[in-house]
This record gives C-alpha cells, sequence and structure tokens, in this order.
C-alpha cells in the first residue's frame, strides 16, 4: 500500500497536465560537421528559464501562447544564434551553430550559467572531447575518461589505475556506457589509459547521485560516453604518435548531408621494438611483450527530417605473450620445442540505433545491440622431430560476459511544465564465470579433449522506468522518477522498485539549493582477486547466496555562479549513502580450475555507508581557467566474518583529496596546463608486531625437539595507513597551423618533483638485518612527448 502511495504521489502532476497551445522542438548541430550539440540552451531570448538539448541535439520548447517569439540558441565556443518564429501551429526547426572565437575554458559542465542554476540535476560531471587537448595525462596519454578522476567525489585506487571509486563505490558498482551499449573493462593496461579513443569520443557524462530513472543496474556511477558521429559536411582526419601508443581518425560524408562516417583506432608502438629486440637479440629462441589496441567506427543516416539511424561497433583487446623456441637431443634424436603463453581481456560492442520524431513533441530512440567481455589464459606446448614425431598439449581458461539488449527510450511533452521520459530495456545476460579447457594429441598420447568448470547461464532482466521533468514554479522544479527490474534468480523473478527524486530550489537568479534521492540495485557483480594493475576479473550473477546488491543515496547542495568580468562556478554537495548485501572474495581466491566451487570462495551478506562532502570551485573564461576540487568523505564495510563483525574502512577510503586544475592561454600557439594532487594515504591491512613460537614435537623415536616459528598480530582489517599520496603533472602544447592542417607538439612531466608515492608496503630487513617496512615506488618522475596533426 506504501508503494501504491508513492507512486500516486511522484506522478500526480502527469494526471492534472492540460495540453500545451504550441510546442517548438528541433535539433543544434555543428554548422561544419553536423555533429549534435549537446547540453546546447534554448531560450525565449529575455526570459528566465531555458531548456537544454539532449545527447543527440534534440530539444522541445513549450509556450503557452501563439505569436512571435525571439529564440536564442547558446553552446560554448560558438556564435549564438537569435531568430524570431512566429508560432502558430506546432514547428520542428534546426540550428546550425558555427564555432565563434575559441573561448579559453576548460568547461566541466559545457552549458549556459542560466541551464545549471534551473536544471534539477545534481552530482553530474561534463565534459566535452576539447577538454583533453590541453590536460597531462600519464604517458602523455590523452584520456577524457581518466580527466573525470579530477573532479571532487571522484578517486582511481590505486596510482596509474583507471577504475573509478565514486562516492565510496567500488569499480564494479558504475555503469559505463559507450552510445548506450554497456562497457564492463573500461581499462586498459589495467588503468594507465581507458578504452576511449580520444579521436572518436564527443561527449562524456558522469552522474554521482541523482540518478535518472532511465539508468540502472549499478549502484555508484553511470558514466555516458557518446562516439562521434562523423562529419557530415567534409572529411577530416588526425594523427598521433606519443610515447605509449600511435592514433589515428578519419571520417567524412558518405552522401554530403545526408550520410556520413567516422573510422579511428589505437595501437602501442613501443611493444613493436621491444619484440623485435628480443627476437634479434636471442636468433628468434624468444619473444614477448604487451599489446594494446582499440577499433572504432560508427555510421550515421539521415532518413527524412524526423528519422535518424546510428550504427556503432568498438572492438579492442590487451594481450601479454610470450613464445619460445628451442631444441633438444635425446638419444641422437633431435626434438623441436615450441610453446606460447597469452594473457588477454577485451570487449567487443555492436548497436543499431533508430531516431524518430513523432508529432514535433515525442521522441524516440530504439537501440538494439550486444555487449561482449571476455578474459582468457592460454598456453600451448609443442614437441616434434623429423620422424614426423609430434605431441601438442594445450590448456587455457576464460571467463565472459555477454549482454543482448534491446532499449526504448522516449521523450514527450504534456504540458506548458512537464516533460515525460518513459522507456523499457531488456537484457539477456550470458555469464561463464570460470571456464577451462584441455587438450592433448599426438602419436604417443590418447586424445583427451576436457572441458570442466562454472556452468553457462542465461539470465533475463527487464525494466520500465518513468520520470517527469516538472517545473512546479518559477523557483522550483523537480525531476520525478521511477524504475521497476524484474531479474531472474534461478527459476524465481526478484523484482525491485527504485526511485528517484531530483529537486531545485532558485535562491536568486545565480544561486540554486538541489537535493536528491536514489535507491539502486545491482544483480551483476564482479570478483577482482587482485588489486594489482592486470585484471583478474569474473563477473558473477545474483543468486540465493549472492544476493543483489543494493544502495540508497541521499544528497544536498547548494550552487552559485558569479558573472562579472570572468565567470565563476562555487558548488557544494553533502551526500549519504547506505550499502547492503555487499560481497569479498576470500583471502587467497583463486578462481582457476574452481569449475563450480567458485560460490564457496566468497564472503556475503555485507553492509556499508559513505558519509561525504564536496567543494568545487571554477572559473570558466578568461586566459587562466581551470578549477580546485576538495572531497571528505568516510568509507566504511562491515561483514560478520570479517574483523570480528566490526566495522572498518574500505581499503579505498580516503579521508581528504585536492585536486588543483590550472590552463593557461600564453598565446596563440602555445598553451600550459597543470594539475596537482593530494589524497590521504590507502587502507591496508598490516601486522602491528610479530612474535616467535616455541613448540615441542617428538620424533619417531620419541626424542623431544623445539621447533620456532612466527605469528604476527594484527589490528583488525584495514587499520594502518599508507603515507599520503600527492603529485604534480604539467605540459606544454605548442600549435602551428599548416597549409594542409593543424600540427601540435606536447611535452610534459608525470609526478614532476619526482615524490616517491606508495605503491604497495611490504616487509623486509634493511643492510643492518634489521626489519622494516619498506615501500615500493611504480611511477617515478616521467616524461613524455607526443606529436599530432589534423588535417
Amino acid at each position: 500500500m506504501k508503494k501504491i502511495t508513492l507512486i500516486s504521489f511522484l506522478f500526480l502532476p502527469l494526471l492534472l497536465v492540460a495540453k500545451e497551445k504550441i510546442t517548438l522542438s528541433g535539433f543544434i548541430t555543428d554548422a561544419e560537421t553536423g555533429e549534435p550539440l549537446i547540453n546546447a540552451t534554448v531560450s525565449e531570448n529575455g526570459g528566465y528559464t531555458g531548456v537544454a538539448s539532449n545527447s543527440y541535439g534534440f530539444f522541445v520548447l513549450r509556450f503557452n501562447n501563439s505569436g512571435n517569439a525571439q529564440i536564442r540558441v547558446s553552446y560554448v565556443g560558438y556564435r549564438p544564434q537569435t531568430v524570431t518564429i512566429n508560432l502558430v501551429n506546432d514547428s520542428v526547426v534546426y540550428f546550425r551553430l558555427e564555432k565563434g572565437i575559441e573561448m579559453d575554458e576548460i568547461v566541466v559542465r559545457s552549458e549556459h550559467t542560466g541551464n545549471l542554476i534551473d536544471n534539477p540535476e545534481t552530482g553530474v560531471i561534463e565534459m566535452n572531447a576539447s577538454v583533453v587537448d590541453k590536460l597531462p595525462g600519464l604517458l602523455g596519454e590523452k584520456d577524457l575518461a581518466r580527466m573525470v578522476q579530477l573532479m571532487p567525489g571522484v578517486q582511481s585506487g590505486k596510482e596509474g589505475s583507471g577504475g573509478l571509486y565514486v562516492r565510496g563505490g567500488s569499480n564494479d558498482q558504475n555503469l559505463i556506457l559507450l552510445d548506450g551499449m554497456p562497457i564492463y573493462n573500461a581499462n586498459h593496461i589495467g588503468g594507465f589509459v581507458s578504452i576511449f579513443n580520444p579521436s572518436s569520443v564527443s561527449y562524456l557524462k558522469l552522474y554521482k547521485g541523482g540518478f535518472p530513472a532511465k539508468y540502472g543496474g549499478r549502484l555508484s556511477s553511470v558514466l555516458d560516453v557518446t562516439m562521434k558521429n562523423g562529419s557530415l559536411h567534409s572529411s577530416a582526419g588526425s594523427y598521433s604518435i606519443g610515447t605509449l601508443t600511435g592514433t589515428f581518425s578519419y571520417e567524412g560524408p558518405i552522401k554530403k548531408d545526408t550520410s556520413s562516417f567516422i573510422i579511428s583506432g589505437r595501437r602501442t608502438i613501443y611493444d613493436l621494438f621491444v619484440s623485435a629486440y628480443n627476437y634479434l637479440n636471442t636468433n628468434g629462441k624468444f619473444n614477448g611483450g604487451y599489446n594494446l589496441w582499440d577499433l572504432n567506427v560508427k555510421y550515421n543516416k539521415i532518413l527524412n527530417s524526423r528519422t535518424r539511424v546510428y550504427i556503432s561497433f568498438y572492438k579492442g583487446k590487451d594481450q601479454i605473450f610470450r613464445t619460445s623456441h628451442d631444441k633438444n637431443t635425446v638419444d641422437d634424436t633431435i626434438y623441436n620445442l615450441s610453446s606460447r603463453y597469452s594473457y588477454s581481456w577485451g570487449n567487443t560492442v555492436a548497436s543499431v540505433r533508430l531516431n524518430k520524431v513523432y508529432s514535433g513533441k515525442t521522441f524516440v530512440n530504439y537501440t538494439v545491440g550486444v555487449s561482449n567481455y571476455r578474459y582468457e589464459i592460454g598456453n600451448k606446448v609443442k614437441i616434434k622431430n623429423d620422424d614426423n614425431f609430434q605431441e601438442t598439449s594445450q590448456s587455457s581458461f576464460y571467463s565472459s560476459i555477454t549482454d543482448y539488449l534491446f532499449l526504448a527510450d522516449y521523450e514527450s511533452v504534456l504540458g506548458a511544465n512537464h516533460n515525460f521520459r518513459f522507456g523499457l530495456q531488456t537484457t539477456l545476460h550470458r555469464f561463464a564465470p570460470a571456464n577451462n579447457k584441455s587438450i592433448m594429441t599426438g602419436q604417443n598420447v590418447t586424445l583427451a579433449d576436457t572441458i570442466w568448470g562454472a556452468e553457462k547461464s542465461f539470465v533475463p532482466e527487464l525494466a520500465a522506468y518513468i520520470s517527469d521533468d516538472y517545473r512546479v514554479t518559477t523557483k522550483l522544479s523537480a525531476n520525478l522518477g521511477l524504475r521497476l527490474v524484474s531479474y531472474m534468480m534461478g527459476n524465481n523473478p526478484v523484482f525491485s522498485f527504485e526511485p528517484r527524486i531530483v529537486g531545485n530550489y532558485k535562491l536568486t537568479r545565480n544561486a540554486a539549493l538541489k537535493f536528491s534521492f536514489s535507491q539502486m540495485s545491482q544483480f551483476t557483480h564482479l570478483i577482482s582477486t587482485s588489486d594489482q594493475a592486470l585484471p583478474s576479473d569474473f563477473w558473477l550473477p545474483s543468486t540465493n547466496l549472492i544476493l543483489p546488491e543494493r544502495s540508497t543515496q541521499y544528497s544536498l547542495g547548494t550552487f552559485v555562479t558569479i558573472q562579472r568580468k570572468r565567470e565563476y562556478e562555487f558548488s557544494f554537495d553533502m551526500y549519504y549513502k547506505s550499502l547492503k548485501n555487499l560481497i569479498e572474495p576470500k583471502g587467497g581466491t583463486s578462481f582457476y580450475g574452481a569449475g563450480e566451487g567458485w560460490k564457496d570462495q566468497l564472503i556475503v551478506n555485507g553492509k556499508g555507508y559513505v558519509l561525504g562532502g564536496e567543494i568545487l570551485f571554477k572559473k570558466t573564461t578568461g586566459k587562466t581557467t581551470g578549477w580546485i576540487a576538495y572531497t571528505l568523505s568516510k568509507n566504511m564495510r562491515k561483514f560478520s566474518s570479517i574483523n570480528n563483525n566490526e566495522w572498518f574502512p574500505f581499503r579505498f577510503d580516503r579521508r581528504h583529496e585536492l585536486t588543483v586544475v590550472l590552463t593557461h592561454e600564453i598565446n596563440d600557439h602555445i598553451n600550459f596546463s597543470a594539475t596537482w594532487v593530494f589524497m590521504s594515504g590507502q587502507a591496508v591491512t598490516l601486522a602491528q608486531y610479530k612474535y616467535l613460537i616455541n613448540t615441542l614435537e617428538f620424533d619417531q623415536d620419541d626424542d623431544v625437539y623445539q621447533t620456532f616459528g612466527e605469528a604476527f598480530y594484527y589490528n583488525g582489517r584495514n587499520s594502518f595507513r599508507t603515507p599520503p599520496y600527492h603529485r604534480l603533472d604539467f605540459c606544454f602544447n605548442f600549435i602551428k597551423k599548416k597549409v594542409n592542417g593543424t600540427r601540435t607538439w606536447t611535452v610534459g612531466l608525470y609526478n614532476a618533483y619526482n615524490n616517491l608515492n606508495s605503491y604497495y608496503l611490504f616487509i623486509g630487513k634493511n643492510a643492518k638485518g634489521e626489519t622494516k617496512l619498506f615501500s615500493y615506488t611504480l611511477f617515478p618522475i616521467i616524461p613524455s612527448i607526443s606529436y599530432s596533426f589534423k588535417f
């Protein structure tokens, strides 16, 4: 009964809506490329409020009266347009904005200030692709996804890791989307760079709280990444060569103003030299190395003024390999030995989307696609001689998850103050958590081909959502949402009821008070048996043992803009998040060869809570721009079989985190950027002291003798802190326009003052033989240089 009452309360405004008189809708695109401009602001000129375009550049503006209206469209870095439209009937219009004088900004939220204050969204980070061009990166790698780690409430875990720990959540509690499709591992090299090639990405949006009802399946955040569509008007391309990788991108129209494509790729280059050196140095007997690659392809076609089709494809892979060739002589017979070991992981994602506008005020997006993540270890050994003798031994282990997905999302105008969204999502999950295969063939070997491991399972998930952007008064607006999920656990469906409320109250024209309440459920779980750089990831379904994880989050914040000669933004956000049904792997867990036994290697039914506050101050215009971000948080966990059932800090609990980001335009050809990061030490479990154990034992002759051993005393789980972490990165970009394009040299330093941050701690003996605690540093000062050319 309570649920019915809450539903009625949430959506009572929808029942009272009267049809508005006039609706103006349309699309906003880049005049040069045809790319949609996401979060462009559309308003009646001189009006108090406006609306923002969605991820396809679509917007809807409502009017109660007919007649002439001045419509203003604006977007950061573009010349605004103001047109007069005679509003008689519902109309669909198209705005193509031209790039203006590029603003010397590094805007995190690329929208008009008024929209920031009016919009009820809270806990949101937005970045466009231009941000990444200026900021420094590890080994010179530009990475838009890693930039969000510089914002409050977002941590990276270990140094060099691309994992996102958002408001105290774990890495698997982030829903990561690429053109609407889920990604299960978004990192290369364990996190040095993300899988999102900057040359193919248009836009990124991260929700830390106040989640829209259309998103679900994770507890802590939603990272929505949009690929470029490809220019509809002219061909363009780029390539770059850096310390770690080389990239390329090319885009252009297939039929001008009607269809276009973009293709981009990336690959490591240093491994080519390492492999060649290994091969030559060992006369072909040994080779090995590491490589990664990405491929993005996208096609889009305008069928008519109201219908558009997108086809997206991504495939990427990391691989560590080792090969060897040798000879061995037995009884005057020469045997040739060869072996190959490989360790790989990667994603494959494909989708088709159809956009359609009905009656000028209902926007529909249909998506069908598949997403696969596979983690695999393989080993192959071959022995042969000149007498046609041959034996082969081959073994492999793999873990994978595949999603087959269909989405239908609707946006519709129901009244002058209502923007209604609803949709349906069906997903078929295919889990293969731990599978082993062994093959032996040969003349002296009985053919053996065995497969064992956890049984593959297909698990359907169905979700429906409904929400309303409701402007209650000129000062108060809200987003009221509800998501209902059905998930199969064995033969039984489990239902999750997830209300969402986000509110915004305008204190003044330049200040707002925002609040949110969200409940989330997670039915898929990641078990990672290592926190080092290389992944060892196993995705598992919810079962009667592993219950769905749940979270409830509350937030309250203040947002202020200061518009003088330069524009400044300030925000302060407080939040509280409770977690339940958490899981952890047992100490020493290994899933290799575990088969169905993986269920016995987990600790389940954990609890958690996160309490925090975030401060963000930004300067968004002028030659010098940037931001200061500070996070204060407490992140605790509790399991009945860990730490005597007492609360302990989560391993990525960092009480304080401070980030300073600065960019400066020296002139039209040189710009400078720097980032400084400070974090409290990471929580780890270390022995407080050790003591000797003297034991009396008897041998086979019943003689007594003494044995000595060591025992360690631990003062609780994660009760020790590593030293505080801090580093300074900076880079210079040297830009020069050539006849056929623009060349950029980027020179930078990572950890510029060479602070020896601790990657992990270990106990050892010093030169005097004394037992000491030592710290291992993985990333000292690292210079980088890269070259890029856009044509």
